[in-house]
């Protein structure tokens, strides 16, 4: 379990400009999906010594992004946005969900549970829908091992 000191919404951005004028550097924040809200980590560094802050919100209750005291906030922010669906305001660079994901791809894909269940024949019934949706897309094995996509001769 991570040690943090837990904060408010409210209070937020005061937090995170003490750590910013005490000479912390911002490490990185981190999302976790409790079912019914969400737990969001900010993690700072001084002097090799780590100290957290833990942020408990309703998952749809929007954030203050920190990105105008951190700028490279903004890629940990974005990344929640596309992975868990987290909203921010105020966001310096806003990539609006496709940050990370494509247009195809799955909505949130970090804020849902996947069991995998082996069949007897060994292979996970996960291998075998993303099989078929390989051939149905036209994917060989050959082509997701390839060099990037270049052409073959």
């Amino acid at each position: 379990m991570i040690e943090a000191r837990e904060i408010t919404v409210d209070g937020l951005i005061d937090e995170v400009k003490h750590y910013h004028d005490a000479g912390y550097r911002f490490v990185t924040t981190t999302c976790v999906d409790t079912g019914d809200a969400f737990q969001i980590y900010y993690h700072f560094d001084k002097d090799l010594k780590l100290e957290n802050l833990k942020l408990m919100v309703n998952k749809d209750t929007r954030i203050p992004s920190i990105s105008s005291i951190y700028y490279c906030s903004i890629l940990a922010e974005n990344e929640m946005q596309d992975m868990f669906g987290v909203k921010f305001d105020g966001l310096a660079v806003d990539y609006g969900g496709k940050f990370i994901l494509g247009e195809d791809s799955p909505l949130t894909p970090q804020a849902h549970i996947e069991v995998v269940r082996k069949t007897s024949a060994g292979a996970s019934e996960n291998t075998k829908v993303a099989d078929a949706l390989n051939r149905e897309a036209n994917i060989g094995k050959d082509d997701l091992l390839s060099d990037g996509g270049a052409e073959k001769q």
